[in-house]
Order: C-alpha cells, then structure tokens, then sequence
C-alpha cells in the first residue's frame, strides 16, 4: 500500500513539473503589437508616427515634424 501512495506522489510530482515547464506565456508578456508605422521629415529627417505627420498636399509621401519645417520647405523650394 506505502508503495502505492508513493508512486503516485512520484506521478504527481512529475505532472506538476511538466505542467510549470510547458506554461505557455501570458499575452500581458508580448505586447509589442502596438507598433506605429513611422515616416520621417522631408525637411530635417526626424522620425515620427505617420498619425502625428503633417502630410503635404500637394506631395503625396512626403511628410513633416512640424507647421514650421513644411512652411520652410515650401519657401525653399518655391
């Protein structure tokens, strides 16, 4: 009977070692599917998230860090 009892603690054991190895990870632990598409300045090179990107009109592609940098590039270039 002893043996019994103990080869089933030994099985227990065993299956609760197996089940603390094979945990999958949570989905908290690979959170790096909040990616931001970036594009950078056409006038400095900076980059920036494509959302906060003021997007020339005229140029499709082209994009700026700030109201400053397209206003500067429109009066060097034309």
């Amino acid at each position: 009977m002893r043996a019994l009892l103990f080869f089933g603690l030994i099985i227990v054991i065993f299956l609760l070692i197996r089940w603390l190895f094979n945990r999958r990870p949570t989905p908290e632990s690979n959170a790096v599917s909040d990616t931001k598409q970036m594009v950078s300045c056409d006038y400095c090179g900076i980059h920036l998230p494509k959302e906060e990107a003021i997007k020339d009109a005229e140029n499709p592609g082209q994009y700026y860090c700030s109201d400053k940098h397209y206003s500067q590039s429109k009066n060097h270039t034309g």
